[in-house]
């Protein structure tokens, strides 16, 4: 058994990301991730820096603090939408693999804005703006995209 440092359990308690024990005296260790019920809390790779996990762990909580939202908090959208968030977006240099067994990735056009795309299979997407300025401009790109959940 491995034994980990965990440093952080999702609100619900149904995921947690922790540091191995082997890795605590790197300067930004690896992040691993285990989720109950997948894989009897199998630890996997989330990120490869612990600086990343934190970056991405803090923006993906950001979007759900910021006042500006669409009608729905979160949608379903297809691959074609996908491409249009990417071609008009530009994507974060952070990401978390294997959390709830999903892949988020991160995406913005201003600085006080952002869009989270969430793989699992099918593909989620929640975003937000602290500003009008900032959720103007990110509904250039959204507006229209996606089903709400």
């Amino acid at each position: 058994m491995r034994v980990i440092l965990v440093i952080l359990i999702e609100n619900q308690g149904c995921c947690r990301a922790g540091i191995r024990r082997k890795d605590l005296g790197k300067t930004d260790p690896p992040v691993y991730v285990a989720a109950d019920g997948i894989d009897d809390w199998k630890w996997t790779l989330c990120t490869g820096t612990l600086s990343e996990f934190l970056q991405a762990a803090l923006a993906y909580e950001s979007v759900f603090a910021v006042p500006l939202h669409g009608e729905e908090l979160m949608y379903w959208i297809t691959q074609e939408e996908l491409e249009t968030v990417r071609s008009g977006l530009e994507k974060q240099p952070f990401g978390l693999h294997g959390w709830l067994g999903m892949d988020m990735s991160f995406y913005s056009n201003a600085p006080d804005n952002m869009v989270v795309v969430m793989d699992c299979g099918d593909l989620e997407v929640l975003y937000g703006a602290a500003s009008e300025t900032g959720y103007k401009k990110l509904m250039e790109v959204m507006e229209g995209l996606g089903e709400g959940m």
